[in-house]
């Protein structure tokens, strides 16, 4: 496209592919990985210590892992606390950086698309013109051989009337505010 910037530059990947969001989202899966890790520690503990609640199934483990799994299951439980603390605020700094650079990107595309809508309303306009004009034409056809006219190959370009407007000035209203 003529409008890219050159492949080197970071401005031509997506958001989600520009490194300082990869990094981001690498911190994110981090701290996922490692809540994932202690989740699953904190699950062995339980089988092993048991939570009093529920009825034991399968072998009984020794007095030993008791012990220690009774011993570890505080520590487990601080070091779930700021594994989740982590894992939201690498998820929210992830959120935030992806927002900001995709809230910047649609700011500095803004002018190049605004340029490129008004060229387009410029075309269509002037595509309005020619069917307006083919229109008028098909009606002096029509004068000439008593009624017979060929059929409007664009009918949503044909003039605005008071009961339908056409496609261009449709979609400019529509448009106005980025025009």
């Amino acid at each position: 496209m003529a409008l890219m910037t050159k492949a080197t530059d970071e401005r031509a990947l997506p958001v989600s592919e520009r490194p300082a969001t990869r990094e981001a989202r690498a911190r994110w899966d981090e701290a996922k990985a490692a809540l994932d890790a202690l989740q699953a520690r904190e699950l062995e503990i339980l089988a092993i210590a048991g939570d009093g609640r529920t009825v034991r199934t399968g072998p009984a483990p020794s007095e030993d892992n008791i012990d220690r799994a009774t011993e570890e299951r505080p520590e487990i439980a601080a070091k779930l606390s700021r594994a989740r603390r982590a894992c939201r605020t690498a998820e929210a700094a992830y959120r935030a950086l992806v927002d900001e650079t995709t809230a910047t990107v649609l700011a500095e595309r803004a002018e190049a698309r605004r340029a490129l809508a008004r060229r387009v309303f410029e075309v269509a306009e002037a595509l309005a013109a020619a069917v307006s004009a083919l229109e008028l034409f098909d009606q002096q056809t029509a004068v000439l051989t008593g009624g017979r006219r060929p059929e409007c190959p664009f009918p949503a370009f044909l003039p605005s009337t008071p009961a339908a407007e056409n496609l261009v000035d449709f979609r400019r209203r529509i448009f106005e505010a980025e025009l």
